[in-house]
């Protein structure tokens, strides 16, 4: 009896044993749960095109952009953020998506999307002839586009377009605007970068410069050279995020709704505001 009795016990105590670590593994993994659900709340969880991929690695994209203040910052030169890289931080972050950016000039950026799988190029003026070379997230932003000349130069009267016709206007590579033009025939001349027109109108190199309104503002405030913009806003364009066709479906479908989220709760309203100081 002496012999059986301490096995009984011990098979006993190792039943209990087990029904606690059973237990208390049990309630460790509900605990775990109610922190991974309370992490991935409404807020802060990726769209519903990637909650199947939730548990796995998260997908990422390379960006190409270029310098455009005061939508897109040189960070070599300043640690501040344009309102594009704002508005794509929110954006990539609300779909669940890692993302690199890199600066190249205008058109060349252009083409390194058009042509490398996985990227995108942003902040890209959506136009007939770009759409069908890239897939759409549209519209990050919406530029208008007006006429410039110096402040101090003798004022040209534009009632219409056509009013420019016998003109120099002045744009930059890779612009929307600048192609528009040059396909109706206006004499335009390019630069590499739209801060070259400013000083271009000085040099009397041109004697408009096609711009959208708030890059010109910009660019004459950051010059110290004031110009007078006409009453002939002739333009407006939607900027866009381009990618290469070959980019996942649901990559494409998260950056999508994460969009249209941001416009309809009010938050690419709040960056924008923000950005101008009208918060």
């Amino acid at each position: 009896m002496f012999g059986i009795k301490p096995l009984s016990l011990t098979y006993s105590k190792r039943k209990h044993c087990v029904f606690v670590l059973l237990l208390a593994q049990s309630l460790l993994m509900a605990g775990l749960l109610v922190q991974i659900q309370s992490a991935y709340s409404l807020e802060n969880r990726p769209s519903k095109a990637l909650e199947k991929s939730f548990n796995s690695k998260r997908p990422h994209l390379d960006f190409v952009t270029f310098i455009e203040p005061p939508y897109i910052f040189d960070p070599e030169s300043t640690q501040q953020q344009g309102l594009v890289q704002v508005i794509l931080q929110q954006l990539m972050f609300n779909a669940g998506i890692d993302y690199t950016m890199t600066i190249m000039p205008p058109k060349r950026a252009e083409l390194y999307a058009q042509f490398t799988p996985k990227t995108c190029v942003v902040p890209i003026e959506k136009s007939q002839e770009r759409e069908v070379f890239f897939s759409w997230v549209s519209p990050i932003l919406v530029s208008y586009h007006g006429l410039f000349r110096l402040a101090s130069q003798p004022p040209i009267s534009l009632h219409t377009l056509e009013d420019a016709r016998p003109y120099r206007i002045g744009s930059y590579l890779g612009s929307s605007i600048g192609d528009y033009l040059g396909s109706f025939t206006y004499q335009v001349d390019l630069a590499t970068q739209n801060e070259a027109n400013i000083v271009k109108l000085k040099a009397d190199r041109i004697d408009l410069w096609a711009s959208d309104i708030l890059t010109a503002l910009y660019i004459s405030k950051t010059a110290g050279i004031e110009i007078s913009r006409s009453r002939l806003d002739f333009f407006t364009t939607l900027r866009a995020i381009g990618c290469h066709e070959a980019v996942d479906e649901n990559v494409m479908t998260a950056m999508r709704n994460a969009l249209q989220t941001m416009y309809k709760t009010g938050q690419m309203d709040e960056i924008i505001a923000s950005f101008h100081g009208n918060k």
